[in-house]
């Protein structure tokens, strides 16, 4: 395996590998296939948010289509 290309810029976590090498749960599964089926940013809400408004990605946190309009009774 090769080494570090850089080295890191804060120290390297102890528990490190073994939290890289933990299998994701189908709950994060599920939401990484979402994000990359609409090419929306991933990570929590906030990164998220302002990322996909520096992007000029915003169309990719809300649903496809035209909204709905309300029900007439």
């Amino acid at each position: 395996m090769r080494g570090l290309l850089t080295p890191w810029p804060v120290d390297e976590p102890a528990d490190w590998a073994r939290w890289v090498d933990a299998p994701q749960t189908s709950a994060e599964v599920a939401a990484l296939r979402e994000h990359i089926r609409r090419g929306r940013p991933y990570g929590d809400r906030t990164w998220t948010t302002a990322t996909a408004a520096k992007l000029h990605l915003e169309s990719t946190l809300h649903p496809r289509g035209r909204p709905r309009g309300e029900q007439r009774t």
